[in-house]
């Protein structure tokens, strides 16, 4: 698993690529923990992760509470089907907003969402 975090408008976008398991999701739960700075949004794009568990999910769940707490804006974006499918499972679907594509969510975010 990869992580590649770039600054595009209001928002920190971070693309993960492969599998989001026991053994990556510590290192993903790092890459994520200061993000986004001061004043910006993040944006987590999985349509490069294909495979998503439970240690995953906890780092998602952990994510979604920070987002809260913190009172930046959070998305989700380009859902395969294993990954939507493990989300919507687990009942995490109403935890986050959801956007088809990296594009749409940022388009959303810069008009003020």
């Amino acid at each position: 698993m990869t992580t590649e975090v770039v600054q595009q408008g209001p928002a920190i976008i971070a693309r993960v690529q492969g599998r989001v398991d026991a053994y990556t999701s510590p290192a993903l739960d790092v890459a994520l923990a200061t993000l986004p700075g001061a004043g910006q949004h993040l944006i987590l794009d999985l349509s490069g992760a294909d495979y998503l568990s439970s240690a995953g999910l906890r780092v998602l769940l952990g994510l979604a509470k920070r987002a809260r707490a913190e009172g930046f804006q959070l998305r989700l974006s380009g859902l395969g089907p294993a990954v939507a499918e493990v989300l919507e499972i687990a009942g995490f679907v109403p935890l986050f907003e959801i956007r088809d594509t990296e594009a749409s969510a940022l388009a959303e975010l810069a008009a003020g969402g």
